[in-house]
């Protein structure tokens, strides 16, 4: 985001914490392009017209939880920030798909790490789209696709692998490409190892 303001729509009914985070973008000179909504119905309307890179909402709202703001946009990272934490809440904002989750105190010091995991969770949302164009691109290739572990354990294999094989998924997954080796005299001990085989018919 180099360059350009960051687009954040802050959904906040709170007065004061809503103050207090025109404050701290202020004070800290954060490159935030910062629009504020007071209740769902408010973030609905303006998620109608316009896209934000970031949406930092609290949990519990006027009108509704925070969680329903998943049903007006989708892909763009959330961070939901509430006064009256607690594991259950917690676990539910993670479930339904938040970037973070902040607790608020009465200091307002979960202001402080605020940029921090705003930077994260864009930050994991880049991580997140290059997954997807690469799980896209493997799926749809006509090569043989091998994705491992560590340990060289086969992980999840393409379409292509498939056709060029003619070994499934389930039947190499979790194996260290066994099925694939031509002769077992030649085997090589590096797991990494494979040699290109095609299934006899």
């Amino acid at each position: 985001m180099e360059g350009s303001k960051l687009k954040i729509l802050l959904i906040e009914d709170d007065p004061v914490d809503q103050m207090a985070f025109k404050r701290l973008v202020k004070e800290e000179d954060l490159n935030y392009d910062y629009t504020l909504a007071v209740s769902i119905a408010h973030a609905k309307d303006i998620l109608a017209t316009t896209r934000f890179d970031l949406v930092i909402t609290d949990y519990n709202l006027g009108d509704g939880a925070g969680t329903e703001i998943f049903n007006y946009i989708s892909n763009t990272p959330i961070i939901f920030v509430t006064g009256t934490g607690n594991e259950e809440v917690a676990i539910r904002a993670m479930k339904s798909g938040a970037q973070d989750y902040l607790i608020k105190d009465v200091e307002r010091h979960y202001l402080k790490i605020l940029p921090v995991t705003v930077d994260n969770a864009l930050r994991n949302k880049a991580a997140s789209d290059e997954i997807r164009k690469l799980s896209l691109v493997a799926s749809m290739t006509d090569n043989a696709v091998i994705i491992t572990d560590q340990k060289g354990k086969i992980e999840w294999v393409n379409a292509g692998f498939t056709a060029i094989t003619g070994f499934s998924l389930g039947e190499v997954i979790n194996t260290f490409g066994e099925l694939l080796k031509r002769d077992t005299e030649e085997e090589n001990s590096d797991p990494y190892y494979y040699k290109e085989v095609f299934k006899e018919k």
